[in-house]
C-alpha cells in the first residue's frame, strides 16, 4: 500500500474549496487522466454518496466507483474506492488559515492485478501524479477565488 500526504494552501475559503471538491463532475479539471466523473446517487453530497470516474491509463479506459465515507461540511471529506483497478481512500481536511484554506490530503492506495506485480513502479508514479493533482487543485481554486 502506498500512502501520500500532501498539504497545500489556497486563497479560496473553506466553503468554496469544499463546494468544489464535492462537484465530482469537476474532477477532470484537476485530476490527470480522469476523462469524466459523475455523482451516481441522487440528492446532495453527504456520507453514502457514490460517484464514478472514467480514466485512461496505459491506453486503456478504466472505471472507478467511490463512496463518501466521511463528511463534515466545509471541513472533512473522505472517499473510499469500492470498485476499480486499485483500492484505497482519499481524505481531504480543510482548515481556515491566513484568509484562505489549508488543505491536508492523504491518499491511501493499494494495487491489484498487473499493477500489484509492478508495485514499486506504480507507487512511485502514483505519488508523483497525486502531488501534481493536488497542486493543480490549489491553482484551480485560486483562479476561481479571484
Amino acid at each position: 500500500m502506498a500512502e501520500v500526504d500532501v498539504r497545500v494552501w489556497t486563497r479560496a475559503s473553506p466553503e468554496e474549496a469544499f463546494r468544489f471538491l464535492t462537484q465530482f463532475n469537476e474532477l477532470p479539471r484537476w485530476v490527470a487522466n480522469v476523462q469524466s466523473a459523475e455523482q451516481t446517487t441522487p440528492g446532495p453530497v453527504g456520507k453514502g454518496t457514490r460517484f464514478t470516474q472514467r480514466a485512461a491509463l496505459l491506453g486503456r479506459e478504466l472505471m472507478v466507483e467511490s463512496e463518501v465515507t466521511e463528511y463534515e461540511e466545509n471541513r472533512l471529506l473522505t472517499a473510499t474506492i469500492l470498485r476499480g483497478p486499485v483500492g484505497g481512500a482519499m481524505r481531504w481536511e480543510l482548515t481556515p488559515e491566513r484568509g484562505g484554506t489549508r488543505i491536508d490530503n492523504r491518499l491511501e492506495i493499494t494495487f491489484s492485478g498487473m499493477l500489484a506485480m509492478l508495485a514499486s513502479l506504480a507507487e512511485g508514479e502514483a505519488r508523483r501524479s497525486h502531488i501534481r493533482n493536488v497542486e493543480t487543485l490549489a491553482r484551480v481554486l485560486d483562479e476561481r477565488a479571484r
